[in-house]
């Protein structure tokens, strides 16, 4: 929670949308230990109507320990895709690389690595008071400069992440409990 807007593995997480959430088998624990079977079971639990724009939402670190591990350990290189370098994608979806997403690598049961699905579907960006703008003709009046100040206030609500019964437009993968 950040400035009392809670985030979306927060909020997918809080035991009222269980049926977008899925449990990796039971001994993948980490990145290092998540299979292609735990990211196809993850593509099955979306529903197709927020298949069109899905797209995969995880850490860098959890890119490369698990995503990329698990793509060049597959092989079949061809001069084409070594000299494309490391584009992100995975399983034919584009890959998001979020920064602020648990990053843990080795051991870490039961946490959401993972987010996939259509975050046009399920959030929405909306400005919460319109630009306004300060100026300030006094504070710097023995230099004859002005301060002009700018500011915004904006949040972001997710306001269909599913239930306990149905999957939302977004689902999450979580680690194994052991």
């Amino acid at each position: 929670q950040y400035g009392g807007i809670n985030g979306l593995v927060n909020k997918i997480n809080d035991g009222t949308h269980t049926a977008s959430v899925l449990t990796a088998d039971s001994t993948h624990t980490s990145f290092e230990t998540l299979t292609v079977t735990d990211f196809i079971r993850l593509i099955g639990k979306l529903p197709l109507y927020a298949r069109q724009g899905a797209e995969w939402y995880i850490s860098p670190a959890g890119f490369a320990a698990s995503m990329a591990r698990l793509r060049y350990a597959a092989g079949g290189n061809t001069v084409e895709t070594v000299g494309g370098g490391a584009n992100e994608t995975f399983l034919g979806f584009n890959v998001n690389l979020v920064h602020v997403m648990d990053t843990t690598l080795g051991a870490d049961p039961s946490k959401i690595k993972v987010l996939f699905g259509n975050l046009g579907l399920s959030s929405i960006y909306a400005r919460r008071r319109d630009f306004s703008v300060r100026m300030y003709d006094q504070v710097y009046a023995t230099t004859d400069q002005l301060l002009l100040q700018g500011t915004m206030r904006f949040d972001i609500v997710h306001h269909s992440l599913g239930d306990n019964t149905l999957p939302g437009p977004v689902t999450a993968l979580k680690t194994a409990a052991s």
